[in-house]
């Protein structure tokens, strides 16, 4: 599958929770970012897989995880939000912060279903810094109009985050 058609593919399942008028704003969503993630996971040399609403560590879980295969050793948590979440918002959340400090050896993926930022947190202020992000699309009212045109490439550049 190439990446440009995973994306079509996530896109699509997503347009259609929306349009279904039950999905909620968040964990509706899970399946089709696990199945993303699992797809770009398989783009990546390390071979990536991901698990949605992995074991609590310390008393917290992040959405979804990539595990690099071989060792079985979670390597980067992901936090998503609501398609309404902009960067901002999604770099200020405590949970991130969270999951980077206790998962992610201090990274963590952050997502609104749309946007995928690469954060990292700087050990001086404790806040999450943005490394490098990618969209899938230009902009989040395409998704929900269901006239979605994924920007070229874009799940290749997510895999090389």
């Amino acid at each position: 599958m190439s990446s440009d058609s995973i994306a079509k593919s996530y896109l699509a399942e997503c347009a259609k929770l929306l349009r279904s008028g039950y999905a909620t704003d968040e964990r509706s969503f899970y399946p089709a970012l696990n199945k993303l993630l699992t797809d770009v996971g398989k783009l990546i040399p390390n071979q990536l897989t991901t698990v949605p609403e992995p074991a609590a560590r310390e008393g917290d879980f992040p959405d979804v995880a990539f595990y690099e295969e071989r060792s079985q050793v979670l390597v980067l948590p992901v936090e998503a939000k609501p398609l309404d979440f902009e960067k901002p918002a999604l770099l200020s959340l405590s949970q991130g912060e969270r999951y980077a400090r206790t998962f992610g050896g201090g990274h963590v993926l952050l997502t609104n279903f749309c946007t995928f930022i690469w954060a990292e947190l700087d050990l001086s202020s404790g806040h999450l810094v943005e490394k490098d992000s990618v969209s899938l699309i230009a902009d989040s009212a395409e998704l929900t109009s269901g006239r979605f045109h994924p920007i070229h490439k874009s799940v290749e550049r997510l895999a090389k985050l």
